[in-house]
Order: structure tokens, then C-alpha cells, then sequence
């Protein structure tokens, strides 16, 4: 799923200049298309190769459950375009293949982590078609979205029992071309989308029944990101990045640093809590690499890696992931910052009280929310610590109480920890700072 990575920064602690090595986490001889981190657990990633017809080598799904140390593969003669997993539940995940012609096409579906899978696409096959994106809804995440894609054009997909079926829910005069990306928005509703290759950008409120195209005319769309301020949107074409404010609405290209032509592949936002913005985007022309701006600035190469880049991720412990023609690499942007994949508005905060704290510290919630999963605190080195399971409902103004300790009950060293709430509805962590004296 091709979908909007918003970090917001909070004023906790000074976040160091990026800039540090990219550490390179194997899987060198793959060209690797997707990866996903556990939301569940930080150290178990999963990563899909592409094929190259004309070296016969088909492409892979792998796991790590060490933080990238050592690999696994799941599943062998795939190419990969998509890897998503389940908001609730981090052991059912969803691998899409695309179409190649030393690999069959299709959606497959674990339950147990990536150790048995079954076919979830019936109803997508269609001649000379196959999937190309995939999303899952972050409110009921057994309907599902798929967009296709192939030399007589594609379609938008459908699946209400977690991929056992399909149907196009919506006219033939919706996105009929290629779908080649998918971002949903769920700030307000739920918003999805399309990224229609040579057709440009269409928004369905309604899951699909209705569209609106948004334009650019003739672009080739790879990946559409909504910027921090939720009116701002971006789109990496394959020739360059597009940008679309609400008003005027109008679609400009975005030079400035940027190669005169680029192959953009994915995008990832990080905002800041006083309005600032950050954009991270990947390219798989010529050099590739990796590009970074701070608000409306220049674009700067990220120093040493310059591969073909087809993926990047950014996470909750400020770990920048990328994915290209030299495996995966990552690149550790300091200290803990809170990530949130949707909405794109930042959300009310936690409470903590007495902060800083000896002994025991409320935390409380400012506003009534509905889907959250759990609180996890983590030290300044970014390792998960506790965790606590909540309801599925939070009234206004609920807390939890925390005594400073890990898991085992053993008291933690005096210092700084991070709580982060995780929300299974709108994928949007809320965070709080905690200073603990001893």
C-alpha cells in the first residue's frame, strides 16, 4: 500500500542532523520493491524483490525477526509490489504480485505470520491484468482495496471478507486506465486515492462507487502523499515530482534540487509540531537515491546511497528504511520521534501527570477516541519497555497508571520515556514525554 508517512515531531528532545551512514541490512542481490515494518514489533521487517526477466531471477518475500540481521524467505518465484499487514492483528499480512512473465500474478494471505499462505484474489483475474497496488481500510480492515493494472488498462477493486472475494464496486467511467497506487485518508471520512497511470489522480469518497479526477493530465503516476498541513498533495510521477495546493488547485512540477528528470517511487512526510515540514523521496532513475528537503527548500541527495530506490519507510523509532537495487538499506535519524501513517493532521496529545514522577504517573487521554490497540513505552534508545492492552473505545478524559516499570515488573533507571498509543482506526500514534526520577 502506497500511503502517506507523516512523523510528528514533538518539542521532547533535540532530533540530531540527518546525515549519519546508511547501514546495509542485506539482500544485496535482490531488487527490493516493498517493505513493511511490524507495528507490533520493530524488529521483525518484511521485504519483496521484483523479477528480472532478462537474467532469470525471479523475485522472493523474506523476513527478518532481528532487525534486518539475518533473512528468511517465505516465498520464492513472486514479484513483489506490495506488502501490508493487518492493523490489529501483525500476524495476518497481505503479499501482492504483480505481472511478469517468469511469475504468476495474484494476492496471497498468512495468518501466522508468513509461515503457510492461501490465495486471496478471486474475482481480479482478468486477461492481461494483474494486481499493481493494494490497501487495506484503516477502520475495518477486512475490506480491502486493489487497483490493477496491464496492457488493456486496469481497475479498481473491492474485497469486503479479507480478499476471499472481489467485485468493482464502482461505474466504467471511474478510473479505467492502469491503477498504480492506492492512498486512503481517514482524517475526515474516508478518502481514497487512485493514481491512474497517464490519467493522473482520482478521489472517491464512497469507496469506490464515485470518482472525481483531480488531474494532472497525462502524468504517470507512481505514488500520491498528502503533505502535513491535509491540503497539500504530492505526486511522484515517472518523470517528476507534482505538487497541488486546495487553492488554487493547480498541479506545478517541483524542481528545485531535483534532477530535470526522475523516476519517483515513494514519498514520506515528517511535520513538526510548530508547522514545519519534512519530504523524503525515492528514485529509481539513473543514480536513484534518496532526496530530503525542510519545508519549501532546496532538495538535497542523502550522502551514500546511490542505488535505484523503489521503497521507503519511515518509523516510530526514527528509522528511515530503504529499499532498492542494492537491497535494503537503513539510515538511524536519532533519537525517538512519533510516527503516524494516517491522518495527515496532528492529533490531540497524551496527558501525563505528575511528569516528571517518582513512583507512579497518570496518563490520560484528552479526547474521546475508538480503535486504539495499545500503549507502549519506550526508553530514549528507542526500545519498548511496556506495554498495555486498552479497549477498543477510550472515553474522554480515561487513564492508565504507570509505576516505571518494564514488563517483568522490575523498576526502570531514573530518565526520559516515551509513551505511544497506537490506533488501529486512523493509524495515528499520540505520544507523551515522561521524565522518571529515582
Amino acid at each position: 500500500m502506497r500511503v502517506s508517512f507523516v512523523i510528528l515531531v514533538q518539542v521532547l528532545m533535540t532530533v540530531p542532523a540527518i546525515g549519519q551512514t546508511w547501514q546495509s541490512l542485506g539482500l544485496a542481490g535482490e531488487e527490493i520493491h516493498a517493505i513493511v515494518i511490524d507495528w507490533s514489533n520493530p524488529n521483525v521487517l518484511y521485504a519483496g524483490s521484483s523479477s528480472n526477466f532478462s537474467e532469470g531471477h525471479a523475485g522472493s518475500l523474506f523476513k527478518s525477526t532481528n532487525g534486518g540481521m539475518s533473512w528468511d524467505t517465505l516465498l520464492s518465484g513472486i514479484t513483489v509490489v506490495d506488502i501490508d499487514i493487518h492493523p490489529r492483528d501483525p500476524q495476518t499480512l497481505y503479499v501482492t504480485g504483480g505481472s511478469n512473465f517468469l511469475t504468476g500474478a495474484g494476492i496471497g494471505k498468512s495468518t501466522d505470520g508468513g509461515r503457510s499462505w492461501i490465495r486471496a484474489d478471486s474475482g481480479l483475474q482478468r486477461a492481461e491484468q494483474a494486481p499493481a497496488t493494494f490497501a487495506l481500510n484503516p477502520v475495518h480492515p477486512e475490506t480491502l482495496y486493489c487497483g490493477t493494472a496491464g496492457p488493456q488498462g486496469g481497475a479498481f477493486f473491492r474485497s469486503t471478507n479479507g480478499g476471499r472475494s472481489w467485485e468493482e464496486p464502482g461505474p466504467a467511467t471511474g478510473p479505467g486506465n492502469s491503477v498504480t497506487s492506492l492512498t486512503l485518508d481517514s482524517s475526515n471520512g474516508l478518502k481514497i486515492y487512485a493514481g491512474v497511470y497517464g490519467s493522473g489522480i482520482f478521489l472517491s469518497e464512497d469507496e469506490g462507487f464515485n470518482w472525481v479526477r483531480l488531474g494532472p493530465e497525462g502524468a504517470g503516476i507512481r505514488v500520491v502523499t498528502i503533505g502535513c498541513d491535509g491540503r497539500t498533495m504530492y505526486a511522484g510521477t515517472s518523470g517528476s515530482l507534482l505538487m497541488r495546493k486546495e487553492s488554487p488547485g493547480i498541479w506545478q512540477q517541483v524542481l528545485d534540487g531535483l534532477p530535470d528528470v526522475t523516476d519517483i517511487r515513494d514519498i514520506c512526510t515528517r511535520c513538526g509540531s510548530t508547522g514545519s515540514e519534512e519530504i523524503f523521496l525515492c528514485s529509481s532513475y539513473q543514480k536513484g537515491g534518496v532526496y530530503h528537503r525542510v519545508n519549501e527548500g532546496l532538495f538535497a541527495q542523502m550522502p551514500g546511497l546511490s542505488d535505484e530506490i523503489y521503497s521507503l519507510v519511515l518509523t516510530a523509532h526514527n528509522m528511515l528504511y530503504a529499499g532498492g537495487s542494492g537491497g535494503v538499506h537503513v539510515l538511524n535519524m536519532g533519537t525517538l520521534s512519533v510516527a503516524q501513517v494516517q491522518p495527515k493532521v496532528q492529533v490531540a496529545q497524551l496527558l501525563s501527570a505528575p511528569n516528571p514522577f517518582r513512583g507512579t504517573t497518570r496518563i490520560s487521554f484528552p479526547s474521546s477516541e475508538k480503535g486504539f490497540l495499545r500503549l507502549s513505552i519506550f526508553d530514549v534508545l528507542g526500545r519498548q519497555v511496556r506495554v498495555f492492552e486498552l479497549a477498543d473505545n477510550i472515553p474522554r478524559g480515561h487513564t492508565l497508571t504507570w509505576d516505571g516499570c518494564n514488563e517483568q515488573g522490575q523498576l526502570l533507571p531514573a530518565g526520559a520515556y516515551f509513551g505511544l498509543l497506537i490506533s488501529s482506526a486512523h493509524g495515528s500514534p499520540s505520544s507523551v514525554k515522561m521524565l522518571l526520577l529515582r
